[in-house]
């Protein structure tokens, strides 16, 4: 499956769009159909974006496009044509979110407010960097990880690291980690799911931008 395909849960999709592309609204959802060969592309928008593919002469949905086992050159040319166009929905009707979770964008929105500092990405990824304006030095990290690095399960997660005096004091490892990608001696791991409300993780920064001054 193409990499955007993938990261569709980074991308906000834009309802105007989806009718430009195409799309029909009926109440809250919006509905694309196409054709493929003798099967029916059904793409439908409602929060959630999803696919499926009806075979117009037996009305059965075809369900190899799901498949990761390998395909015959048939299934394949089918299971391409339908990755290719959800590819293109996707590029012309979403743009790409920096953030995942609205913990995140609230954190960003009070570094901005509170210091003046805009965090930024040092090596072109999703990773960014809050750094102090005048020292330059590190205060907190956001990161997009798989949420096994620091803990059971899997998926993208965002997380904070951030400096604090004695970490084994607050670590708990269910809302508080160990440091992940930086020394455990006096960083820490925050998950921004809300599992600290936002005044929590506002403190936790506040003490990283005190003590890297």
């Amino acid at each position: 499956m193409k990499e955007i395909i993938k990261e569709l849960n980074k991308r906000r999709i834009i309802t105007d769009k989806l009718l430009t592309y195409g799309f029909i609204k009926d109440s809250n959802k919006y509905t694309y159909e196409q054709l493929i060969d003798d099967f029916k592309l059904i793409v439908e928008y409602d929060h959630t974006l999803r696919r499926k593919l009806i075979d117009v002469n037996t009305g059965d949905e075809y369900i190899l496009i799901d498949t990761n086992n390998t395909l015959g050159r048939y299934a394949s040319s089918i299971k391409d044509n339908v990755d290719n166009i959800i590819e293109d929905i996707i590029n012309k009707c979403s743009e790409k979110e920096l953030f995942i979770f609205e913990q995140t964008k609230d954190l960003i929105n009070y570094i901005k407010k509170t210091y003046k500092d805009i965090p930024d990405n040092p090596w072109e990824d999703e990773n960014m960097v809050i750094r102090h304006s005048n020292n330059k030095k590190w205060y907190g990290l956001i990161m997009t990880i798989d949420k096994s690095k620091v803990t059971d399960g899997t998926g993208l997660i965002e997380v904070l690291n951030v400096k604090i005096n004695n970490p084994e004091s607050i670590i708990d490892n269910k809302r508080i980690f160990p440091a992940y990608h930086m020394t455990k001696k006096s960083w820490i791991t925050i998950i921004l799911d809300g599992r600290l409300s936002n005044e929590e993780v506002f403190s936790l920064i506040d003490i990283s931008y005190d003590l890297t001054k």
